[in-house]
């Protein structure tokens, strides 16, 4: 107690001490500062250096919001969400670290990111504990996929975070889906704007939830999903919004007009839609004066008028410049009672909001009373900027919301249909899938359900929400006996059904259309009359190469695939397609030395369901990746046998209807397929495939006719574009048909050094008459025969090659486009070893007693013959841990047309190249 006392007094003492002033000694009023002490001996601490990585000037004390300290450093990545915002454009902020060091780095375009450069776009932090795992990933090209119905994306631009508990496995996901932040560079010599920089804070975002949850129970594997999209707008507080979203507060201007669209749901039928009455119903009932005008799908507006011209595939807008000016002459029922739409013809309902309503209303209702199969869709028009001859893409894409289910031709389907127009401003799509494999089974099946939240853009609506529904399911499985294998599908897609939240708005234009954008330039020539202002937000890409980037991109040279799409093509997966893997302008199967190995898609094997003459496996067809083509209804069953060893016979059939289309794809098959080596000879691959199939489903899958279909001859040297064609779609071909494919890869190994092989494929086409079609024939044939024998002489290695080509399409009736077309490619390869690492190589392909060549018999005028040359020596070699090639060498190209007057078109060209090409990774030995 003693000691506890005294030491209390002392601490009096002090603090009195520190009440009454002191002298202070007269050295502390100098402007002398010591800068430290040098009296510090690291002996024992050891030296610690100054740092110069691209971190040193920008590491600080970083503090939590507590006020503790969490490390000395700099924030790479950020991300707020302000309600209400304190200022505008403020409300939601993405801060990708985007800092300069130094200005004068910034003129010189030499900025350092460090979330860009130094951790390269991507951020992991993990955690383990026992059993439990956990990663937290920030990036802007995340793989991630729930199921194909409700999220699949190749490059998820913003936080995933999974954990895995052993049997239940979890995945949050979030991003700003409209302006996520690319984190682009500043172009070297230029002093523009980052993206960070330029797109970093915004207003009124879109965002990006998504979680999927799922666990194993012995055999069956159960999965729950929940994706939301859904426009936000920061002045508007947290209690007012919800996951359905909401317009923006600012920038939303009523619409001055509303246009719906009645056209032929299935217009190869010959029987149209007919509209008795179409009105508004509700306060705007006899406010609201309306039009009506006629327009043909087929025809297309020359002059551009509603720059409308470069929109996306099946996106289309109102003629709405025309009828403002009094161009369209307005239809009349004439004393019918109604109006029709039949085959491509279509009707466009033109209501116009009186000026002084437009604030005030909350919701436009219509009622339609039609008949036959219909498909109505529908789109605003906003006042117009500078009267009717100003420009600007002010009116909306036609959006699909109601359609009559089938192909109804008689008129006993008149009903009354009901539809609201609204703005989307929200999707969410939830979905349950159920997995189970054992005891031979195998199944597969998800049901999902598609909610689109839409608000008629005006105040006083702005918490009324319309609600569109749609759902998908599917129940695919298999079972096993021995020999048999058995299995079945049923799917149904809604029309409704979607994954995708579409924006309008003027703002995207700071992308690429405003002086100083990162990316302007992507989009030519613009924003606006590229996409009408219209950004699509897809939580499912169109990626069917499968590939790291979505298959389109609004900032395609950026973003999207710009190597090129080819599903099916790409089998040992190094990001080139297999027919191109040199990445020049000539596919591989014309060019020089290259063709002998590689065949054009005509000579490829692969099933073809969809009967559209494209294999499946190499269909591009610019929708979202679902399991099954959207508006569709179907089931399949099947039996495949095991006949004997290596030989198998599969029958099966299935049934696809439209729901909306009309249109239908009906089946019934049967194949047989025998794959076996013939040791010691070598082995063959021979299939069959009969089908019975009644389709009138249009499954356009783009693809480029190779030129020789069309008799124009290729200069197969990089650069030349001429094998690009038109896109080639459905031609409806087996609306009711009999088919038969066959195909045979014969190949013999008999001999050493020598490799022969033979493929066959060929296709007949017995079409029955319909009222689209007469009885007639259609015969394809496709032949590839290739040799080659290696030879060898100590150093000296020599391989002579000859392939064969032959392809015909012809049909009795004079219908198609018929083809008929040979090739012959004589080559011959050498090989001489100077040292182990340097050679000298030698090609022709053609020689002068036996060139290669070119016949069309159908057009004479296209017929050439041509021989092309190589020489070369090459060094390989390894610098600084690296494999380096040098190519050095001359290469000759001769070619000659057969016919005299074309002479202009021969080629004679040399070419004398060095190539030095050094590996991407560390050489391995």
């Amino acid at each position: 107690m003693a000691g506890r006392g005294r030491g209390a007094g002392l601490l009096l003492m002090a603090g009195l001490w520190g009440l009454f002033p002191r002298p202070q000694p007269v050295a502390s009023q100098l402007l002398y500062e010591e800068g430290g002490d040098y009296e510090e001996s690291y002996a024992r601490s050891g030296y610690y250096p100054y740092a110069v990585d691209p971190w040193s000037q920008r590491r600080r004390p970083v503090f939590d919001g507590l006020g503790n300290y969490v490390m000395r450093g700099t924030t790479i990545w950020s991300s707020e969400e302000t309600r209400p915002a304190i200022a505008r454009g403020n409300g939601s902020v993405i801060d990708k670290s985007n800092q300069a060091f130094g200005q004068r780095g910034v003129a010189a375009g030499q900025s350092r990111l460090i979330y860009s450069d130094w951790v390269n776009n991507l951020v992991v932090a993990r955690d383990n504990y026992k059993s439990r795992s956990s990663r937290l990933i920030v990036g802007d090209r995340i793989r991630t996929k729930f199921t194909a119905l409700t999220l699949d994306l190749a490059a998820l631009n913003g936080v995933r975070w999974d954990t895995d508990t052993g049997p239940t496995r979890l995945t949050l996901v979030s991003s700003r889906a409209d302006f996520p932040i690319y984190a682009a560079k500043l172009n070297v010599g230029r002093a523009v704007p980052e993206d960070n920089e330029f797109h970093g804070r915004r207003q009124e975002p879109a965002y990006l939830l998504g979680g999927h949850v799922e666990r194993q129970i012995g055999a069956l594997n159960i999965g729950l999903n929940y994706v939301n999209l859904n426009r936000t707008d920061s002045f508007i507080d947290w209690g007012d919004h919800t996951l359905k979203g909401v317009l923006p507060s600012t920038g939303t201007v009523p619409p001055m007009m509303i246009a719906v669209k009645v056209a032929d749901g299935s217009p190869d039928d010959g029987r149209g839609a007919r509209v008795m009455d179409l009105h508004v119903v509700g306060e705007l009932a006899e406010a609201v004066r309306v039009s009506v005008t006629r327009h043909d799908a087929r025809k297309r507006d020359q002059t551009n008028a509603n720059r409308d011209r470069l929109f996306p595939r099946n996106r289309t807008i109102p003629p709405y410049l025309q009828f403002a000016r009094g161009e369209l002459p307005l239809e009349d029922p004439q004393g019918r009672g109604y109006l029709e739409a039949n085959g491509s013809e279509y009707l466009v309902y033109w209501f116009e909001i009186p000026e002084d309503l437009r604030g005030q209303v909350e919701a436009v209702r219509f009622r339609a009373l039609v008949a036959n199969d219909y498909a109505i869709s529908i789109a605003e028009i906003q006042p117009l900027a500078s009267g009717v001859g100003g420009f600007g893409q002010q009116a909306s894409y036609f959006h699909e919301v109601a359609a009559q289910e089938g192909n109804v031709q008689d008129g006993t389907n008149l009903r009354w249909v009901e539809f609201e127009y609204g703005r989307q401003s929200g999707r969410t799509v939830a979905s349950a899938r159920i997995e189970l494999e054992g005891l031979g089974f195998q199944v597969r099946s998800e049901w999902a359900r598609s909610l689109d939240f839409r608000q008629y853009p005006t105040a006083p609506g702005r918490k009324r929400w319309q609600r569109r529904s749609g759902n998908a399911f599917f129940v695919n499985a298999t079972r096993r006996f021995d020999r048999l294998q058995v299995g079945g599908e049923l799917f149904r897609m809604d029309p409704l059904y979607g994954t995708s939240l579409t924006i309008q708005s003027t703002v995207f234009r700071s992308y690429t259309d405003i002086e100083g954008s990162p990316f302007r330039g992507e989009v030519d020539p613009n924003w606006a009359e590229r996409y009408n202002n219209t950004l699509e937000i897809d939580t499912v890409d169109d990626n069917d190469d499968k590939d790291l980037r979505p298959d389109f991109h609004f900032l395609q040279s950026s973003f999207g695939d710009v190597d090129g799409v080819f599903p099916g093509l790409d089998q040992d997966q190094d990001g080139r397609a297999d027919v191109n893997e040199n990445g020049n302008a000539v596919p591989d199967y014309v060019e020089p030395f290259f063709l002998y190995h590689v065949d054009p898609p005509e000579y490829a094997r692969g099933d073809d369901w969809n009967n559209n003459g494209v294999t499946d496996d190499r269909e591009d067809d610019r929708d979202p990746d679902y399991p099954y083509d959207a508006d569709t209804r179907g089931h399949h069953l099947f039996a495949g046998f095991e006949v004997a060893d290596d030989l198998t016979l599969t029958l099966g059939g299935f049934r696809v209807a439209q729901v909306w289309g009309g249109g239908r794809n009906h089946v019934a098959y049967a194949r047989l397929k025998y794959d076996h080596p013939l040791y010691p000879y070598g082995r063959v691959d021979f299939s069959n495939t009969l089908k019975r199939v009644r389709d009138d489903i249009a499954d356009d899958a783009p693809r480029i006719a190779w030129f020789a279909q069309h008799g124009v001859p290729i200069d197969p040297l990089p650069g030349n574009d001429d094998y690009y064609t038109a896109e080639v779609g459905d031609e409806l071909l087996m609306r009711d048909s009999l088919v038969n494919t066959a195909w045979l890869d014969a190949t013999f190994l008999r001999v050493a050094g020598l490799h022969v092989n033979s493929r066959l494929k060929h296709t007949l086409n017995l079409q029955n008459r319909t009222a689209r079609q007469p009885a007639n024939t259609i015969r394809e044939l496709a032949w590839v025969l290739r040799a080659d024998y290696r030879w060898r002489l100590r150093a000296l290695t020599l391989t002579p090659q000859v392939k064969y080509m032959a392809f015909s399409r012809r049909d009795g009736k004079g219908r198609i486009n018929a083809v008929s077309e040979r090739r012959l490619y004589p080559i011959l390869l050498a090989e001489y070893a100077l040292t182990p690492r340097t050679s000298l190589l030698a090609g022709a392909q053609g020689l002068p007693f036996l060139e290669a060549r070119y016949r069309y018999p159908l057009h004479g005028g296209v017929d050439y013959s041509s021989r092309d040359y190589i020489v070369m020596v090459a060094n390989t070699t390894t610098y600084q841990g690296h494999l380096m090639t040098l190519n050095m060498g001359y290469r000759l190209k001769k070619l000659r047309f057969r016919e005299a007057g074309r002479d202009a078109r021969n080629i004679d060209r040399a070419v004398f190249f060095l190539r030095l090409v050094m590996g991407v990774e560390p050489f391995q030995g």
